[in-house]
């Protein structure tokens, strides 16, 4: 006899600006063990991993949030806006929002038999800081992408000759 399995919750994917989208597919939530990443969403970036993070929900709906794979995500709850890193946890409530990259991937999370999982806005002040706030740790990183690759090549030719 198969066994039944009981949706705790989903995971409702968002576009850029946090309005229930269409950029990967909703995630169910099942009471116990559950893993997201490449295998189960329609994602092809490799920076998420094939099990990029893991959920252990509990049946009142609380789940906790364990990042499985090396790349870090964001996790926002309550206002906060906090960096996961490798084998970190968090707890997870309706409402609270995952970016499986910083910046992208971006999924809500919505306890079984709320109203808001398609329709809710988060406020748009919000957005904004946040949006300038990740855009900056993004030219952060290509600024020290872009200078390592230099010292890495400076450091190449001094050798080679």
């Amino acid at each position: 006899m198969a066994e039944s399995r009981v949706i705790i919750g989903t995971l409702v994917s968002c576009q850029r600006n946090l309005v229930a989208g269409c950029l990967a597919s909703n995630v169910p939530i099942f009471e116990g063990a559950n893993f997201v990443g490449r295998n189960n969403l329609n994602v092809s970036d490799k920076r998420v991993s094939r099990k990029h993070i893991s959920l252990q929900a509990s049946f009142d709906g609380s789940a906790e949030v364990v990042v499985e794979g090396p790349n870090p995500i964001i996790f926002r709850c309550g206002g906060q806006r906090k960096k996961l890193s490798s084998q970190e946890k968090a707890k997870l409530d309706d409402g609270d929002i995952i970016e499986l990259i910083p910046g992208r991937y971006m999924f809500k999370y919505v306890k079984a038999g709320t109203e808001h999982a398609s329709s809710s806005k988060i406020d748009s002040s919000v957005l904004k800081i946040e949006k300038r706030q990740c855009d900056g740790e993004t030219s952060v990183i290509k600024r020290k992408r872009q200078a390592d690759e230099y010292e890495f090549s400076s450091s190449t030719l001094q050798v080679s000759s």
